[in-house]
């Protein structure tokens, strides 16, 4: 007989899914209280404070209940629930020994979610020694739900083939970001805002030989952006001032950003 496969194995390429959204799951160890606030489980003794996170019972008659951990103090073995949990009927159940649960990560404990959203394409820019301004696509954020709070965002640059057409040798770029100066890609509001740095770019990068093309890759921003996009709106994007070593080092098949995670 064949024995089923499991679509979580540890190389399926959805299981950093799986990861993201459980810190711990196991199975309990001991009975809890009769009050069905408790769950015991002696592996806790070895994990960080849960407190805070949601915890939810896979198996038995409270089988998909979610519950807010009120304490968990580490080291402890008993994670305490807000709220009892119940059957169909909405009977109090016991947590007993031999029950499988597991504990959502903080990211969803916390409500927090994110959306990205994407410009249309922009076929090339053609970055040269002398320092040039390119505006980049526009990116429309929408559907953000109403009292929608944006906590985080961050800026996203995408480039299908990177070309060196230049015969005179290695080429890349020319300089380090200086903060709101140059060799940065920015963000606005379309009202107009503020621009606001959201991708700093590092001096040499991008280093391609002569007369040849490599496939790109996303870029995403390490600034915070939140002050800027914080709304569903049409964000302008810039690149300030790029400067490469030789003439023509080509961007094609431009895409920007935006990764808004909100509450």
């Amino acid at each position: 007989m064949k024995i089923p496969q499991s679509s979580y194995k540890l190389d399926n390429p959805s299981f950093p899914l799986l990861q993201a959204g459980i810190s711990y799951w196991a199975v309990t160890s001991a009975d809890g209280a009769a009050t069905g606030l408790t769950i015991i489980d002696d592996r806790l003794l070895y994990e960080p404070t849960y407190s805070g996170h949601l915890v939810k019972i896979l198996t038995g008659p409270a089988a998909g209940q979610v519950r807010k951990v009120a304490l968990h103090p580490a080291p402890s073995n008993t994670i305490t629930v807000g709220e009892a949990f119940t059957d169909s009927a909405g009977a109090v159940v016991q947590i007993t020994s031999g029950t499988l649960y597991a504990i959502l990560s903080n990211v969803i404990s916390n409500g927090i979610l994110p959306l990205d959203f994407w410009s249309e394409y922009l076929n090339e820019i053609a970055v040269a020694q002398a320092a040039n301004t390119f505006a980049l696509p526009d990116v429309t954020v929408a559907g953000l739900p109403t009292g929608a709070v944006p906590v985080r965002v961050i800026a996203m640059f995408k480039s299908r083939v990177i070309y060196n057409s230049n015969a005179g040798g290695f080429n890349k770029l020319d300089g380090s970001t200086v903060p709101g100066v140059s060799q940065v890609i920015q963000v606005r509001n379309d009202a107009p805002g503020t621009w606001r740095d959201a991708i700093n770019l590092q001096d040499d990068i991008f280093r391609i030989a002569a007369a040849v093309r490599e496939s790109g890759d996303v870029f995403l921003g390490q600034v915070d952006i939140s002050n800027e996009v914080d709304e569903n709106d049409t964000y302008n994007f810039q690149w300030l001032l790029a400067k490469s070593d030789l003439d023509n080092l080509y961007f094609h098949d431009i895409q920007t950003g935006i990764r808004v995670w909100y509450r």
